[in-house]
């Protein structure tokens, strides 16, 4: 460790400065007079208040003595010399690193274990019995499908045409109590209908329903004489047993043998 340095000396004491003089007393201002005291007003109206007396004048303040002299500073002692720094000591040899060892030969992998025996099957189980039959559904699919026998004239006055060839249905939602008539369940159905004429150019052609022209199934008309014609709708039936008829009037027509066709089916 390095000498430590000499302490400075210490700086001289100021000298103290001298008290200064104390001011004179300033002279006590004069007392005022008193004022007169008022009369004493008569009963009744109150009297006059009395004049105030003067205030007296204030005294003039004394002189305030002059500030002493302030002492001198006293010299800064002198900083101590710094001592030199002592000696680092010497660092210490790095040891030497040891011989890595000698990696260890692998050993043999061991024999592969036995294959244990498969075991026994296990007995089937017994058959379960078998359900009772559930109540026979109904028919999933209704249609009727008719076309006319042999031709027909219907006058002018107007008709309905009739199916009495051969037919083909299923379920009982619709059923053909006359060759011209088939009545209808409730629900809604899809209708097809087409034919052609021999004679009756202009007549017109409608779907009706208990006797009433169906909205959904626009009436057609045969344009010239061998034409044919197509009408398809969506029927929707809210009364049991209803009547659905193809009516045709204007003109008088004729309708060869199985020149007409419809077909009938249920959709809910």
């Amino acid at each position: 460790t390095g000498f430590t340095g000499l302490t400075g000396t210490t700086g001289l004491t100021g000298t103290t400065g001298s008290t200064g003089t104390t001011g004179v007393t300033g002279v006590t201002g004069l007392t005022g007079q008193t004022g007169f005291t008022g009369l004493t007003g008569l009963t009744g109206a109150t009297g006059f208040t009395g004049l105030t007396g003067f205030t007296g004048t204030t005294g003039v303040t004394g002189v305030t003595g002059s500030t002493g002299v302030t002492g001198l500073t006293g010299l800064t002692g002198l900083t101590g010399l710094t001592g030199a720094t002592g000696f680092s000591g010497l660092t210490g040899l790095t040891g030497y690193t040891g011989v890595t060892g000698v990696t260890g030969m692998t050993g043999p992998t061991g024999p592969t274990g036995f294959l244990g025996q498969t075991g026994s099957t296990g007995q089937t189980g017994f058959v379960g019995q078998t359900g009772s039959t559930g109540p026979t559904g109904t028919a999933s699919l209704n249609f009727f499908n008719a076309i006319s026998a042999g031709a027909q004239t219907i006058i002018i006055t107007g008709g309905d045409i009739a199916f009495g060839g051969s037919t083909v249905s299923s379920g009982t939602a619709i059923t053909q109590p006359t060759s011209s008539s088939f009545q209808l369940a409730v629900g809604s159905y899809y209708v097809n209908f087409d034919s052609s004429i021999t004679l009756g150019a202009g007549a017109s052609v409608q779907m009706q329903l208990n006797g009433s022209a169906i909205s959904t199934a626009p009436s057609t008309t045969f344009l010239a004489t061998t034409s044919q014609t197509t009408i398809q709708a969506i029927v929707v039936v809210t009364t049991n047993a209803s009547t659905l008829t193809v009516h045709v009037s204007g003109v008088a027509v004729t309708i060869p043998a199985a020149g007409a066709h419809i077909v009938i089916m249920k959709i809910n």
